[in-house]
């Protein structure tokens, strides 16, 4: 992600900021100011040329990235989000000169939709809290 695209991030987050763990409103001077501090890789999902959604990458370590993804709402229950999935941990992650053995996730409980998603994409719960499950994602054989 570049600054050029903040606009449409921002756009995207602030729509779906109720299904986040922080949901909190930014603006773009605070977002400028943040993309230039953060360890945490943005990547714009388009679709035929536009602009459809944002994934987010933390790597923590060799072992374990942290992913995630949020759709504009015009796009959701299109089978977006699972086709992007797809072709993101194919072409992206598997593709990375170090790629995780892991993909580790937090969803909301209250967000049942993308847990729907996250168990169709193979993701396993690993624990769960009153307000979120953590999930994980084995890619490739057992170490």
């Amino acid at each position: 992600m570049e600054s050029q695209d903040l606009p449409f991030f921002l756009e995207v987050r602030n729509l779906v900021k109720d299904q986040l763990h922080d949901p909190r409103e930014f603006g773009l001077a605070e977002a400028l100011d943040w993309l230039s501090k953060t360890p945490t890789e943005y990547w714009i999902i388009n679709l035929e040329g536009t602009q459809v959604g944002y994934f987010r990458i933390l790597r923590h370590n060799k072992r374990s990235w942290q992913i995630g993804a949020d759709i504009h709402p015009s796009f959701q229950r299109q089978g977006i989000a699972t086709n992007a999935y797809e072709s993101f941990i194919k072409e992206v992650i598997l593709r990375d000169i170090s790629p995780p053995k892991f993909l580790d996730l937090k969803v909301l409980k209250k967000n049942s939709i993308a847990y729907s998603l996250y168990l169709k994409l193979g993701f396993t719960v690993i624990s769960e809290s009153s307000e979120d499950i953590e999930m994980s994602l084995q890619l490739g054989p057992p170490a």
